[in-house]
C-alpha cells in the first residue's frame, strides 16, 4: 500500500486516492495610469444630426443620438433594447422611450 497518499474508501468498499488542493495564488496587477486634465488632448469631431426627430425603438443597436436637434444635450448611444451610454461620462442608464436625434460621423 502506498503511504505518500491519503486513500479515502469509496461507497463501495475500493480504495482511491484523492487529489490534494493547492491553494490559488492571486495575480498581482499593477496600478492603472489615472488621466488628468494635463494629459487629454482636444478632440474635435464633425458629425451630422438629423433634423427629424425618431423614436428611440427605432434606432439600431449601437447608434448614436443626441436628445436636442442641435446636439446641446450630449451624444449617447443605444446599448440594448431599453438601455444608453453617455459618451461623456461613460455610465449607462434605462429608459422608457422616447424621442432623439440621429447623430452620424
Amino acid at each position: 500500500m502506498d503511504t505518500t497518499k491519503e486513500l479515502a474508501i469509496n461507497s463501495n468498499g475500493a480504495g482511491s486516492a484523492k487529489p490534494e488542493k493547492r491553494a490559488r495564488t492571486r495575480r498581482q496587477y499593477g496600478a492603472l495610469p489615472t488621466a488628468n486634465a494635463g494629459s487629454l488632448d482636444e478632440l474635435a469631431i464633425a458629425a451630422k444630426i438629423d433634423t427629424s426627430p425618431t423614436n428611440f425603438e427605432s434606432l439600431e443597436l449601437y447608434g448614436l443620438f443626441a436628445l436636442a436637434a442641435d446636439g446641446s444635450g450630449g451624444v449617447f448611444i443605444k446599448v440594448a433594447r431599453n438601455k444608453f451610454a453617455s459618451l461623456h461620462t461613460c455610465k449607462s442608464d434605462f429608459v422608457a422611450g422616447g424621442r432623439c436625434y440621429k447623430v452620424v460621423l
